[in-house]
């Protein structure tokens, strides 16, 4: 099907010094005559004979490509690139599906659940190279665009972070004036007014009601990031936590 390369090097101009791939192939010849490809070629090379012994490679740590072959035990590539995108999520290793020259409902079904290319066999050393390395570009500059895009997301969260605790010092400081006179007022009148037993405690009550909003106001500046999925700018601000703990930290 295919000949050893004539001592090819890989491009040192790849997005990583040595690659990993996972190559998922139930033909044990063709498993290992592709195996000693793609190693020649400088790549780092994991293999797989069937769809679950695949899936758990991945799942261990997603590899930089992934070549699927598309006739698979128990369930084909087509499934098994299906379930490896559901996954992945962000993670997102470019997936090479090898099928069957002339079978276009292979291509057309394996581009559907996922696959970013499809190389039909037989095919040539070179042609093997050439597509890998062009994935693993493309996957290089994924991963990058990916890390600037979370760069932009932990900006934006911060600036979202100094923009309320900007808020909240002004109404805190406001709010502290308003009811600092009221506050007075009241303890003036619990430690010297003859009062009714039931005017006392209304009293009482309204003092421990101004007490327990300047708390809340003092614990609104505790306000903190966390992660969340709901939001699509990354990190939200989390008031509700903030505000039931004083001990967390801005």
């Amino acid at each position: 099907m295919i000949a050893f390369p004539s001592g090819a090097a890989h491009d040192p101009t790849s997005p990583a010094p040595c690659p990993r791939l996972l190559l998922v192939e139930d033909h044990p010849a063709t498993r290992t005559v592709l195996q000693q490809v793609l190693r020649a070629a400088g790549y780092a090379v994991e293999t797989a004979s069937d769809a679950v012994e695949g899936e758990a490679h991945i799942q261990a740590g997603p590899p930089d490509l992934v070549l699927l072959d598309y006739t698979l035990p128990p369930d084909s590539g087509v499934v098994v690139c299906q379930r490896v995108r559901a996954r992945l999520g962000a993670l997102y290793p470019p997936i090479i599906m090898l099928t069957v020259r002339g079978a276009e409902i292979q291509r057309q079904l394996a581009l559907a659940a996922g696959a970013d290319d499809c190389l039909p066999k037989p095919f040539h050393p070179q042609q093997l190279r050439e597509r890998v390395d062009a994935w693993l570009r493309v996957g290089a500059r994924l991963r990058g665009a990916s890390r600037h895009l979370r760069s932009v997301e932990e900006q934006a969260a911060q600036a979202r972070l100094e923009g309320a605790m900007a808020v909240i010092r002004a109404v805190r400081h406001r709010l502290n004036n308003d009811l600092t006179l009221p506050s007075l007022v009241l303890d003036y009148l619990l430690e010297n007014a003859d009062l009714s037993a039931e005017l006392r405690g209304m009293v009482t009550e309204a003092s421990a009601a101004i007490l327990s909003a300047a708390q809340y106001i003092d614990a609104l500046q505790q306000v903190r990031r966390v992660a969340t999925s709901e939001t699509p700018l990354g990190p939200a601000l989390d008031l509700a936590q903030s505000t039931g703990a004083a001990s967390l930290s801005a």
